[in-house]
């Protein structure tokens, strides 16, 4: 008698115990029907805020198409027509340029200006009834692109209704437009070096280790970075740009059995530039490269990494100082690794 008395206990601890459960995942209307739908304020924002940095392939077209998404925010449904109007935001990139770069002007990010960009269907977007966003193509123009300067585009949900706009920082975007090529990005070094020539031959007593390099698409096959050890946060950093060009159909290919790697490697590599002052040389005697090696991920199969491996040396004249030419040799090896889904197509 007694075990089926506490037989009978267990079975009721335990359907008390499914019961809880089942209310935890029914949800807590069905516990608690005073709890509502919507438990926040609905609102119109963008998708995405702040700086961002939008990609645009180099191409023969000129054109690309950035797609613009709005959103609605809540936890209830959203069961009618929602609309959204974007503007142009001149005054927050100013405020951007001023907090970055203060009284530096040159510095400043352009404004993509008319013409360097176009709604496709009108400044207007709709978020129909049952869906929680909406998008808005927008057609950039890089050939209307000074290609050696920085532009972003600034926007902002000027209106919507019959939801509010989101406060402020939800409903701001400055995307910053990037052109890029096939070896295009920021590279790292830890072995780079600027140094003043003495004799012909670098002194290394006046050597300046360069950690990083910022290669931006001219064209299909060319970038433009700066001299030395200027960055893009220098005044005279227009003076010292170089160019370093590619040539995408002059390469090997090698392979890793061990690593079941593909390696390319293109060795037809030339630096220039537009300032006829700066004198730039190439100095490696041939022999600066660009490797890239496609590792396919084991696991994740639709991950491929890509690590790009660049070596260069070049002699400039750097003029910096009043009445002084100093000639210096920029040395070095820069790396770059991107990882790539293969089915949305992004890097990660």
């Amino acid at each position: 008698m007694v075990n089926t008395l506490k037989n009978d206990n267990n079975m009721k601890k335990k359907f008390l115990y499914i019961a809880m459960i089942a209310c935890a995942i029914t949800g807590f209307t069905s516990c608690d029907d005073g709890l509502e739908d919507e438990l926040f304020d609905k609102a119109v924002s963008l998708t995405s805020n702040g700086l961002v940095d939008y990609y645009i392939e180099y191409n023969a077209t000129g054109l690309d198409t950035l797609n613009l998404a709005v959103s609605l925010n809540g936890t209830s449904q959203n069961d009618q027509a929602v609309t959204a109007t974007l503007a142009v935001d001149p005054d927050t990139l100013e405020a951007y340029n001023f907090y970055r770069y203060r009284y530096h002007t040159n510095l400043y990010y352009n404004i993509a200006e008319e013409g360097m960009f176009t709604y496709a269907n009108g400044n207007t977007v709709t978020i129909q009834p049952g869906n929680e966003y909406a998008i808005c193509p927008i057609v950039i123009d890089f050939n209307k692109f000074d290609l050696y300067k920085s532009y972003v585009l600034p926007l902002k949900i000027a209106s919507s209704s019959p939801y509010p706009t989101a406060g402020y920082g939800y409903n701001k975007v400055l995307y910053r437009l990037n052109v890029s090529n096939f070896f295009s990005g920021l590279y790292s070094s830890n072995s780079a070096t600027v140094g003043e020539i003495s004799r012909n031959v670098v002194s290394d007593a006046t050597k300046i280790a360069i950690t990083s390099a910022q290669l931006n698409a001219l064209n299909e096959s060319t970038c433009y970075l700066y001299m030395g050890n200027v960055t893009d946060t220098d005044d005279e950093r227009d003076e010292y740009t170089m160019t370093l060009t590619i040539d995408p159909n002059v390469y090997t290919i090698t392979y890793d059995d061990a690593a079941e790697d593909t390696l390319t490697t293109y060795t037809n590599v030339t630096v220039g530039s537009k300032w006829a002052d700066k004198e730039i040389i190439d100095y490696s005697n041939g022999k600066s490269y660009l490797e890239v090696r496609t590792h396919y991920d084991p696991v994740y199969k639709n991950l491929v990494t890509y690590t790009y491996t660049l070596y260069f040396c070049y002699r400039f004249n750097d003029l910096r100082t009043e009445g002084v030419t100093l000639q210096k040799q920029t040395e070095g090896t820069f790396v770059r690794t991107k990882v790539v889904d293969l089915i949305t197509g992004k890097e990660q």
